[in-house]
C-alpha cells in the first residue's frame, strides 16, 4: 500500500493558484507524521472514512502546502524536527545529517486536525 495523497493538484491549485504534486506527497507525508497514535477508520487506501476527518487531514495538506508555497518552513520539506510533544508523549531529536533546519508546521494544520478530533487539545510543535 502506498502513502495516502489527501489532497488533489487542482484543489491545490484552486487553494495556491500553483499544482505541484510533489509538495502534496511531502504535505500529506508531514500530516501522516503528526497522525501517528490517531484512532479513526479509513478505508483500503488509508484515507479516512468520517467526512469531517476527511475534510480536515484535506485542510491539513492544503493549509501545509500553501504554508511551504509562501515561503515558510522547510524549503524542500524534509524535516529534521527537535522536540514534539503531544499530549503526555513526547518524542525527542531527531537529526538529518548537516541539515540543521526545522521543518515549520502551518498553525492551521494542528488547528484543523483538532477540530476534528485527531490530534490532543494540548498538541505543539517546538
Amino acid at each position: 500500500m502506498t502513502n495516502p495523497v489527501y489532497a488533489t493538484p487542482a484543489e491545490l491549485t484552486s487553494y495556491t493558484d500553483e499544482t505541484d504534486e510533489n509538495l502534496l506527497m511531502r504535505a500529506s507525508a508531514v500530516i501522516d507524521n503528526l497522525l501517528v497514535g490517531a484512532v479513526y477508520k479509513v478505508d483500503s487506501n488509508g484515507i479516512a472514512i468520517d467526512a469531517e476527518q476527511r475534510q480536515a487531514i484535506k485542510n491539513a495538506v492544503l493549509a501545509q502546502a500553501s504554508f511551504w508555497k509562501a515561503g515558510y518552513g522547510s524549503e524542500h520539506g524534509s524535516s529534521a524536527y527537535g522536540t514534539v510533544s503531544i499530549g503526555s508523549v513526547t518524542l525527542g531529536e531527531k537529526s538529518g545529517g548537516n541539515n540543521s533546519k526545522k521543518e515549520l508546521i502551518a498553525p492551521q494544520v494542528l488547528a484543523e486536525l483538532r477540530r476534528a478530533r485527531l490530534l490532543p487539545i494540548r498538541a505543539r510543535v517546538v
